[in-house]
């Protein structure tokens, strides 16, 4: 959405002046929804922080006031996405090292 938004703005249009493709939009809305019934299932607490707070992000993007503002709030969101993976990681290492454990 942001990629069509920027498309726009360097095709002589306004920033945020279009409406997005129903596809596009709905598939947005579901990645939303789905994002929140899975996080609220982890029982990490920081896991699920960091989702809600990359899902905050991904989702301000489209309020942005401009392209520089959409593209700070972009890589802001990459640096969440970047620890939240790492997290989780974590979580599932640990998981495997449960199971280890266990069938020992």
């Amino acid at each position: 959405m942001n990629h069509l938004d920027s498309m726009a703005l360097r095709s002589g249009g306004e920033w945020h002046g279009q409406l997005y493709p129903q596809d596009l939009n709905d598939e947005a809305n579901g990645a939303n929804v789905q994002t929140m019934l899975l996080a609220a299932r982890v029982r990490d607490a920081s896991i699920r922080s960091m989702t809600e707070e990359l899902r905050s992000k991904c989702n301000s993007v489209l309020f942005c006031k401009d392209e520089a503002d959409g593209e700070h709030i972009l890589v802001d969101a990459g640096n969440t996405f970047g620890k939240l993976n790492e997290r989780i990681g974590e979580q599932l290492r640990r998981l495997d090292d449960d199971e280890e454990t266990q069938d020992q």
